[in-house]
């Protein structure tokens, strides 16, 4: 059985942060994110998004993000957001029930903090 996410996401309220599995987090960011976000989440990378795709037009420089940077700004809520609804030209990767979500949160804030 899945852990209810609106549970999750309350119980977080009080202990500060999201629960996942930061080692299978590891294996799914070097599935999904690290091709465009880079080994150690330095991003930074072309990831060759034309201005046609109106990434550009939305204030985006065709460059991945840099995690070290962007990671410790955010909430758990926000980067949770960009991973299940996808950012400016980043697609979504995780629907709203999937745990892996939270599990690659986890290891961002383990590696990127």
């Amino acid at each position: 059985m899945k852990p209810n996410l609106l549970a999750l996401a309350a119980l977080s309220l009080s202990t500060g942060c999201l629960f996942g599995d930061s080692d299978n987090g590891q294996y799914v960011y070097q599935s999904y994110c690290q091709s465009c976000h880079g080994v150690d989440g330095s991003g930074g990378i072309d990831v060759g998004i034309g201005p046609d795709t109106g990434y550009y037009a939305t204030g985006g420089s065709g460059f991945s993000a840099n995690l070290k940077v962007r990671v410790p700004q955010l909430t758990d809520e926000a980067i949770l957001k960009v991973l299940r609804d996808g950012y400016k030209g980043m697609p979504s990767q995780f629907s709203e029930d999937d745990d892996q979500a939270l599990d690659v949160l986890s290891y961002m804030r383990d590696t990127f903090e």
